[in-house]
């Protein structure tokens, strides 16, 4: 991972006033910037699903490939429930002032995607949210055989279409990670333009958790139920497809659009823009007032305020949302924020112009 030297801007004192502002707002609420009363009703609402969901997954009644199909998708929506409103807050250690209860949670819930949580929350924190859409940099730039995300990858022929063949692609996002991306890593390799280091104590509790993943997915519920296995893997295959749409369609549009900037390591350095620009230029905000996509998606539909607040509870964005446009209009900042339609119409632009770099 290459680090960057940022510099100072006007950015930095638009950001003072914010900062104070927003804080002074958090002083005054009873959970400051930690999670409050409406956080664990949709906590609870998450996970009382996932368990509803799961044992209808192992109920010996549900005895036709149809409702299993419904269950596997049913888990699928509350895990991505889970992941979105409580693992990725957790991460940030912002549930709680106990680091260690934070870690619980986190430990809990991020291992039901599949995915183990050493690389995503140790990467995730150092990188991305300090080197956000630079290459080498962030851990979240990712390379891609099939697709091109980035300027300064060769252009390959096929890839001009990369638009329109995307999203079967994506469709196979979280098995990627579940299957491929996590046992390369084993290995000291990456898909990723930074370098990833697993220690061994990790590599250890990754073979476990893959073990206790696929156990509880695939082996537990052809043993206790009445399906054939090749039901039970093809409802499985059905829920990873869901879930991976879901996630590359919300996450995609905070930074993987026309809206936002790229930058390579080398153009990062050369700027010589401060933090506070680089997370205003490289971030994306979509529907922010929306309680429907708050509610749902945990506040990554305001990834600016995120970005520029990690350790304040997305429970509190939607507010703070409000403090930042004031603030932008104050200090003739631009606000980087759409709807989710031209947020998503930003993506599907970002591919066909990485694909198609002549025609700009």
């Amino acid at each position: 991972m290459k680090a960057i030297n940022f510099g100072k801007d006007d950015a930095d004192v638009f950001y003072k006033t914010l900062h104070q502002r927003v804080f002074t707002y958090l002083k005054n609420t009873r959970n400051g910037t930690r999670a409050n009363l409406y956080f664990w009703f949709k906590c609870a609402f998450y996970y009382t699903g996932f368990a509803v969901s799961y044992a209808m997954i192992l109920s010996p009644q549900n005895n036709s490939t149809g409702q299993l199909m419904i269950a596997y998708l049913l888990t699928g929506l509350f895990v991505l429930g889970i992941i979105f409103n409580v693992a990725h807050d957790a991460a940030h250690n912002t549930l709680f002032h106990n680091a260690k209860l934070n870690r619980f949670f986190y430990a809990i819930s991020f291992p039901l995607l599949g995915n183990h949580p050493f690389v995503w929350r140790t990467y995730h924190l150092k990188s991305h949210h300090m080197y956000t859409n630079v290459e080498e940099s962030d851990i979240d730039v990712i390379q891609n055989r099939w697709l091109r995300l980035h300027e300064h990858e060769p252009v390959k022929k096929f890839q001009r279409f990369q638009f329109l063949y995307a999203p079967f692609i994506y469709l196979l996002y979280t098995l990627n990670f579940v299957i491929f991306r996590d046992v390369i890593a084993l290995f000291g390799k990456t898909d990723r333009t930074i370098e990833i280091n697993v220690p061994l104590a990790a590599k250890f509790s990754y073979v476990l958790s893959k073990c206790f993943y696929f156990s509880s997915f695939l082996l537990l519920p052809w043993l206790i139920g009445d399906h054939a296995f090749g039901a039970i893997l093809l409802a499985f295959l059905i829920m990873h497809f869901f879930m991976s749409l879901i996630i590359v369609l919300v996450l995609s549009c905070n930074h993987q659009v026309d809206l936002a900037h790229h930058l390579s390591h080398e153009e990062a350095q050369a700027s010589g823009m401060s933090w506070v620009s680089l997370q205003l230029k490289s971030n994306l905000d979509y529907s922010a007032s929306s309680r429907f996509f708050h509610f749902f998606v945990g506040g990554f539909n305001a990834h600016t305020i995120h970005h520029l607040f990690p350790t304040v509870c997305h429970v509190h964005y939607r507010k703070l949302v409000q403090i930042m446009r004031t603030t932008c209009a104050e200090y003739n900042v631009h606000y980087n924020e759409t709807s989710y339609v031209n947020a998503l119409a930003s993506h599907f632009r970002f591919l066909k112009k990485m694909g198609n770099p002549e025609k700009r």
